[in-house]
């Protein structure tokens, strides 16, 4: 289960008391204590050694923080500070640094893989890796927060979904003092001037930037590659294998692997390559509370409940010790249809409307329904507030970057591969998201641009065309009608819900209703267009007017969004962890503490 690395206690000057009794109430009892100069304690893990007096007291990865070989090259040497933290923040890494004075420094990485969270208790600032634990003995929640991963599976901006609890701002730098935080970014999600206008000239600085990033983060360790059947995981595994690293594959699967689907796309592209292939399937112990359940012992983050994080743990039970888990998802890509609306602005940053959660309303306390409805509108209105671009696909995609990429997809992989296993996403390197910016819509948007380009460099990896259809994940309507006993009993083992929201009962009504829904078949007619309207798309036959006009119907997801099924399985992930968190505070609570003590 994961354990909080650290734990600040800021106080003004003569608050010391009440500092050590947070201290007692909240950290873990493996920390070492140390005193900030102008009041403050601050509790931190550090691999068994000592909490230096000056540099680096806290190296947040998201692999477990800490020792010296966590950090990067040329910053062992405390007074090598500011830039050297700052170039290794902007990696996917945030640190908190302690300067000759005492005063308290927080550098966040630029696409919060590793996120700093922020409470206040009486007088005193609270500052953890672990969200969960400031939320307190009796977490409430946070509307606006509970609303957003509701509805997109996330949370949105900084919140979480608990009361009072905050992250400090990603891509920033926070100085830290007892009567609060002012951080300043020193990056912004935000596309510049068309400097790549030659579609081959972009295509080989956009190489070099991602090889150069691939090889980066691997360092001679051993690769472990999921194999979605797509062009990103695969251009990974080419590059990778090109350069002689160790290299391994594998892929999720429903059933056997099928001709023409995504595992076996990627089993014929790793066998062309030498590399064994393995399949870790959905359908032999899927378990969607016991999925649930996984998701809370890696760490009470929240981000979406993905399916994928019991195969995951497979995976990495079958890897070496220093395997590291590469990622395909990129900035280049995103969906390319045109902007009418906020609406469709929204949409198209994979933002979905708060009226999904009428389907939930019917087992809501009265008085809740319109209030959770109106809580996630402000948020989404700050979303649109933020300054447009030049162009609507210019906005949509500085708001794809900052409301989807960083809110919700970096994280969710830090969650469902585990805190202890580190983890690389080079197509969002800070270099390749710098190009992105700085290239034109139409070698931006769409999969295409990059697609050639991966072609191009590796041209006997993709004479294996691509997928036809997906195999990779369970359908969870279904899943949750044929496991509805063990999920009733795991509601009815519930004690408290989301609180103030939607109670174990309410639960237990949606559970039953979605049961008794009956299952609409799929029309052969309708599956043969889909596969045509795909076909089309991915050919670039169908005409632009035809296609947004498609997607304005089908893919719209403002307006369609999460079913009752992914909704209820949200509610359900909500509901176990206020009802675990407000267990283990309070159990935490009753417990003798060991004494805390200052260090000099």
């Amino acid at each position: 289960m994961h354990v909080a690395e650290f734990l600040a206690v800021i106080h003004p000057p003569g608050g010391e008391n009440p500092a050590l009794s947070l201290a007692q109430r909240y950290a873990p009892s493996s920390i070492t204590p140390l005193r900030l100069a102008e009041g403050g304690l601050l509790l931190c893990r550090w691999d068994g050694k000592s909490v230096p007096a000056q540099g680096v007291v806290a190296a947040i990865d998201g692999t477990g923080g800490a020792p010296e070989a966590s950090l990067p090259r040329g910053l062992i040497d405390a007074g090598d500070a500011p830039r050297g933290v700052l170039a290794a923040a902007r990696q996917h890494q945030s640190y908190l640094w302690l300067d000759g004075g005492g005063r308290l420094t927080c550098w966040t990485d630029h696409l919060g893989m590793s996120r700093v969270y922020q409470a206040r208790v009486n007088d005193c600032l609270l500052l953890s890796d672990d969200p969960a634990l400031l939320a307190g003995s009796d977490p409430a929640p946070d509307l606006a927060g509970v609303c957003s991963f509701l509805v997109n599976g996330y949370v949105l901006r900084d919140r979480t979904v608990f009361e009072q609890v905050s992250s400090i701002p990603v891509a920033s730098v926070a100085t830290i003092e007892p009567k609060g935080i002012y951080a300043r970014p020193y990056w912004r999600h935000q596309p510049g001037a068309d400097i790549w206008t030659d579609r081959a000239e972009a295509g080989r600085e956009l190489w070099s930037r991602i090889t150069a990033a691939v090889l980066d983060r691997a360092r001679g360790n051993h690769a472990m590659v999921a194999l979605s059947g797509g062009y990103d995981s695969a251009a990974l595994l080419g590059i990778l294998h090109g350069a002689g690293h160790p290299v391994s594959t594998f892929s999720f699967v429903v059933g056997e692997p099928r001709p023409g689907s995504d595992a076996d796309v990627a089993r014929r592209r790793a066998a062309s390559l030498g590399i064994a292939h393995r399949f870790y399937r959905f359908d032999e112990d899927f378990d969607i509370a016991g999925m649930l359940r996984s998701h809370l012992d890696s760490g009470l983050i929240l981000r979406k409940a993905c399916y994928e994080i019991g195969a995951y743990e497979r995976a990495c039970a079958d890897a070496p010790g220093d395997a590291v888990m590469f990622f395909g998802d990129e900035a280049f890509g995103q969906g390319a249809f045109r902007i009418g609306s906020d609406h469709e602005l929204l949409a198209s940053t994979a933002l979905k409307s708060p009226a999904i959660l009428s389907r939930l309303t019917p087992h809501l306390p009265e008085d809740r329904a319109d209030l959770l409805r109106a809580a996630l509108w402000p948020v989404y209105d700050e979303i649109l507030a933020l300054p447009r671009m030049r162009t609507d696909e210019d906005t949509k995609d500085m708001l794809f970057l900052a409301s989807y990429l960083c809110a919700n997809m970096v994280e969710m992989r830090r969650q469902t591969v585990g805190r202890r296993r580190p983890i690389a996403m080079p197509h969002l390197d800070l270099a390749v998201i710098d190009m992105a910016r700085h290239v034109p819509c139409r070698l931006r948007t769409g999969k295409r641009f990059f697609e050639a380009v991966a072609r191009r460099n590796l041209p006997d990896l993709f004479r294996i065309r691509g997928a036809e259809h997906s195999q990779g994940q369970p359908v969870i309507a279904t899943e949750m009608r044929r496991q509805r006993r063990s999920l009733d009993q795991e509601i009815r083992g519930l004690a408290t819900g989301i609180p103030g929201i939607i109670a174990p009962e309410g639960l237990s009504a949606a559970l039953d209703e979605l049961c008794a829904t009956p299952v609409l078949p799929v029309s052969r007619s309708q599956k043969m267009t889909k596969a045509v309207l795909r076909f089309a798309v991915k050919r670039g036959l169908v005409p632009h007017v035809l296609l947004d006009a498609y997607r304005r119907r089908y893919w719209c997801m403002f307006e369609t969004g999460a079913d009752e099924a992914s909704l209820l399985m949200r509610a359900l992930h909500l509901s176990m962890t206020f009802d675990r968190l407000s267990g283990r505070q309070a159990r935490a609570m009753a417990e003798p503490r060991p004494t805390v003590s200052l260090s000099a």
